[in-house]
């Protein structure tokens, strides 16, 4: 658990990851799969403010739609720069949230 909880991916590198524990014999169902993926996605993922889509946007950082389609809004008028500069422009983020995953949100 460590080394997932050290080692933060995109949704498709941490879908290879799961397939490696699948083919390697990790036993579970399709739901319990679709589960770990589902967690490792809101809580493991990483994303790039200034590219990724609504989705990401809403599920990483747990932001509401109004949220994520505001990121989308001002990122088209001015790239982000960094963490301070998120909030700070985006109302309807928590900060606690943004906090939390500060090693998992980046800006390029």
């Amino acid at each position: 658990m460590q080394l997932v909880m050290d080692t933060p991916r995109d949704y498709d590198a941490w879908h290879d990851t799961v397939q490696k524990m699948i083919d390697r014999g990790a036993q579970g169902s399709q739901e319990e799969f679709a589960l770990v993926m589902d967690f490792l996605f809101q809580n493991m993922t990483t994303v790039d403010v200034n590219h990724a889509g609504l989705e990401d946007l809403m599920t990483v950082l747990q932001a509401p739609q109004a949220a994520g389609e505001a990121i989308i809004a001002r990122r088209e008028k001015r790239p982000f720069k960094d963490m301070a500069d998120l909030p700070a422009s985006v109302p309807g983020l928590d900060p606690a949230v943004l906090t939390a995953k500060k090693r998992m949100i980046f800006f390029q």
